[in-house]
């Protein structure tokens, strides 16, 4: 099948893809804000139905719950479908960057969460084919590791960092934005980022590289982490678990 022919936009767009918005960009563009809220609507409805049919010992994939399944597929493909094509549309990019994914949430019941992780990670994962296929879109992955918690200005890493699914306040430098903006941008940098980029990289490792590179760059003057180890930051070092290795630990304890 020959490539359709696209006049490219833009060198390269990066994203952050989960299920409270759909897909985010580096330029604060939010693409998808209520698939999450359709998602939690079918979540209560195939609950419900399961729940019924526990309670009269009867097996749950009956015709009404097959039909209901069928339905938040068709939604899942319909969405992605229509994000990607509008994406294509605005910025017409010559290559896409995105995370390696993981599609699922805590807060959705288990049996949608396998419909979502099964069915949802595969629709993704067709659309960008087809998009390399259809347009000669290069398509990259990187890996996810800690992109939501850490500082895409300071580079400090912290489960902190992230109050709320959608707040993202830097404990230290105090940068904030939305937390999934945030971490397409740290997803842009691992574009560029041998050391930190690889999908197979484990997440101990991806820590590790993050936390010796922090330590580092707070002595150095044009860093944006630079500053005064003041006893507040030396308390918050000590009371961040991710230091606990770091040559700063035991000065930070002392203090705190």
């Amino acid at each position: 099948v020959p490539a359709k022919i696209i006049k490219f936009k833009t060198e390269k767009i990066t994203g952050d893809i989960g299920l409270k918005t759909l897909f985010s960009i580096t330029n604060g563009n939010l693409f998808g804000r209520g698939f999450y809220r359709k998602l939690c609507k079918f979540d209560t409805i195939i609950s419900e139905l399961s729940k019924n049919r526990q309670r009269q010992r009867l097996k749950t994939a009956s015709p009404r719950y097959k039909k209901l399944v069928a339905k938040i597929r068709n939604f899942i493909k319909n969405e992605v479908n229509r994000i990607f094509n509008r994406i294509i549309k605005l910025y017409a990019p010559k290559k896409i960057v995105i995370e390696n994914l993981n599609f699922s949430s805590p807060d959705l019941s288990k049996r949608l969460n396998r419909i979502i992780q099964n069915f949802g990670k595969g629709i993704i994962e067709k659309k960008l084919q087809t998009l390399n296929e259809e347009y000669g879109i290069e398509i990259k992955k990187v890996n996810p590791a800690y992109t939501s918690q850490t500082c895409n200005s300071c580079h400090y890493v912290d489960k902190r960092n992230r109050p709320t699914q959608e707040k993202f306040s830097c404990k230290w430098c105090g940068k904030k934005l939305h937390a999934d903006v945030c971490a397409s941008r740290n997803v842009e940098i691992r574009d560029e980022d041998s050391e930190l980029g690889g999908i197979y990289l484990s997440r101990k490792t991806i820590l590790n590289t993050l936390v010796k590179r922090f330590v580092k760059q707070i002595s150095r003057p044009d860093s944006r982490a630079n500053g005064s180890l003041t006893p507040d930051r030396l308390a918050l070092l000590a009371s961040n678990p991710y230091f606990k290795d770091s040559e700063l630990w035991s000065q930070s304890k002392r203090v705190a």
